[in-house]
């Protein structure tokens, strides 16, 4: 809403055209002539996106841009990649690219946690591996919990998983995006809760465990929206617990990876990605039928208390209120923005500086 001022769409999906569908290799694409109201939207540099019909494939390449509008009388456009498939039987997003101050400053800074995690995640795990590995695990139909033989003190929480029943994951709008992943770890370890529930059970099943993985719409210094992370950068030193960087490193990146699982078009471009995230929208990554158990309502229930923890700058807001006193060391929830932390000339633990802070 801040990129559009409310008035402004973001996207505009425009169906193809009908008739002789433009082939493979083709840069050219032809529109839909009946939505010349979201022709006249387009503009050279937005983000394209395929949404083809089940089971077609999607003629449209990761990272397409729109280079011109050829003829908004004909409905055609000129593509930064030429089309994989032919382009009949599928709609076209057209995504503007986020420009404004308070959204590129929010975007870049929850990423740039995101990016301290990926580069700290086995800190306090050495053991953790590092490549693809394989355990023996049992998962009850629509629960969260999976559990093993024996114990596996070698995970940590942001660790993608794979396997029976999470693959072919649904959301509210279809099918997954970025893979489930853990986001406990039981005190035996022989369990961990996922954030996501699977549609069947599977007993002593092989699931696949990976490092945690990058997040969808990273953005890169040469990508769009086009700024350079600085994760990278940070610079920690007597940081009180509530401020701990890892955990709180940990629990963006849990948030972010929870709903990178959400299906397309809610989770389209970075913008409704981030939306969601400030937004607390996690029920769209679950079916409706998925909302209604106990475990999806747990899980939802996990994240939302993870997002107004970091939303109120602290580890968790269950554990450290804004009462706490450590040594002099008063904690207030929404920490000052102008302050310096993390070795930058502002406050990295306020992650939504431009918000009220009633």
């Amino acid at each position: 809403m801040l990129s559009s001022g409310g008035t402004e769409p973001i996207s505009a999906a425009i169906g193809w055209a009908g008739g002789t569908p433009d082939q493979p290799g083709s840069t050219t694409l032809h529109l839909n002539l009946a939505e010349p109201d979201k022709i006249a939207f387009l503009k050279p540099c937005y983000l394209v996106t395929g949404i083809p019909t089940p089971p077609l494939p999607n003629p449209i390449q990761d990272g397409t841009t729109l280079v011109q509008v050829i003829d908004p009388a004909a409905g055609t456009v000129e593509l930064s990649k030429p089309l994989v498939h032919p382009s009949a039987d599928c709609a076209y997003q057209f995504t503007r690219p986020v420009d404004d101050y308070a959204s590129e400053a929010m975007i870049k800074l929850w990423y740039s946690w995101a990016q301290y995690y990926l580069a700290h995640w086995k800190d306090q795990t050495p053991s953790a591996p590092t490549a693809p590995t394989a355990i023996l695990g049992s998962v009850e139909t629509m629960t969260a919990t999976l559990a093993f033989n024996e114990p596996h003190p070698e995970l940590v929480k942001g660790m993608a998983v794979t396997g029976p029943g999470l693959d072919d994951a649904q959301t509210e709008v279809g099918l997954h995006q970025g893979d489930a992943v853990i986001l406990a770890i039981a005190s035996d370890k022989r369990s961990v809760i996922l954030n996501q529930v699977p549609a069947t059970g599977s007993t002593n099943a092989t699931f696949t465990f990976m490092r945690p993985q990058s997040l969808l719409w990273t953005p890169t210094a040469q990508g769009d929206p086009g700024y350079p992370l600085i994760g990278d950068q940070f610079v920690f030193s007597s940081e009180p617990l509530w401020h701990d960087p890892y955990t709180f490193s940990q629990k963006v990146y849990l948030i972010m990876a929870s709903m990178n699982q959400i299906g397309q078009p809610n989770n389209d471009s970075v913008s409704k990605f981030m939306q969601d995230v400030v937004g607390a929208n996690m029920g769209y990554i679950f079916t409706d039928v998925a909302k209604k158990t106990d475990d999806a309502q747990m899980v939802i229930a996990m994240i939302r208390d993870m997002i107004k923890s970091v939303l109120r700058g602290v580890t968790d807001f269950t554990k450290y209120p804004d009462t706490v006193d450590d040594h002099g060391n008063h904690l207030v929830w929404y920490p000052d923005p102008t302050e310096s932390h993390g070795g930058q000339p502002f406050n990295v633990f306020n992650l939504d500086p431009f918000s009220d802070r009633a």
